[in-house]
């Protein structure tokens, strides 16, 4: 009996030391920089105790967090190309190529897992034609072309595996979402005005249904 109960302990210990945690918002992701996505996938950050003396000014509401002016110019001084995130207190942040003041817009990964989501607002310029109408007549006689700045709401999806950014939008999310022949039989069966209510909620089920974990880089 106890040879039995020896044996049946020795085949468990493997799978408990070789179980991973799948990722997910409750991933406890390493403090640290990330130069690069393949050091993000693998959980493999450097330069922790630079990050923990960083200064930055955090919007949690807009998920944008925004370094210091000294706390850039340090991170630059150190590490010459632009890093690709960080994590600070578990929480991933990828850089965008937006900026304020020269310093990168870092937004936190809202949803975390096989398809990540962020969301965040930035000025976009956009051309509008004006028109020149006659005082007089109201007849309309010239137009010119100015620049606005609008601020814009902005989410995408990023691909876990690729490391891919696009459009969070119906059509980009069920192409990415293609390989899971059962969620994507329901995606096209939503109505039109299910699509926008709904397409949150189904992001989250298609990450429940395809885990997937850190992948380590080969050393």
């Amino acid at each position: 009996m106890l040879k039995k109960l020896f044996i049946c302990f020795i085949l468990i210990i493997p799978r408990l030391v070789f179980t991973q945690v799948a990722i997910s918002n409750n991933f406890p992701f390493k403090a640290g920089i990330y130069k690069s996505f393949s050091d993000f996938t693998a959980d493999e950050p450097s330069a922790d105790s630079l990050v923990s003396i960083l200064k930055y000014d955090l919007n949690a509401e807009e998920n944008i967090l925004i370094l210091k002016a000294e706390s850039q110019y340090l991170l630059d001084s150190l590490i010459k190309e632009p890093i690709w995130g960080l994590c600070i207190q578990n929480a991933p942040y990828i850089r965008t190529e937006d900026k304020q003041d020269g310093r990168y817009y870092f937004v936190k990964l809202h949803v975390v897992g096989k398809l990540s989501y962020y969301y965040y607002k930035a000025f976009r310029e956009k051309e509008v034609i004006m028109y020149v109408h006659n005082p007089y007549t109201g007849e309309r006689i010239g137009k010119k072309t100015v620049t606005n700045r609008d601020l814009v709401f902005i989410q995408k999806l990023m691909h876990f595996q690729s490391g891919e950014n696009i459009d969070f939008s119906f059509d980009n999310f069920k192409a990415w979402a293609s390989d899971d022949k059962g969620l994507l039989k329901s995606i096209e069966e939503m109505k039109n005005e299910e699509k926008e209510s709904k397409l949150f909620k189904t992001l989250l089920i298609y990450n429940d249904r395809n885990p997937v974990y850190p992948i380590k880089k080969n050393k």
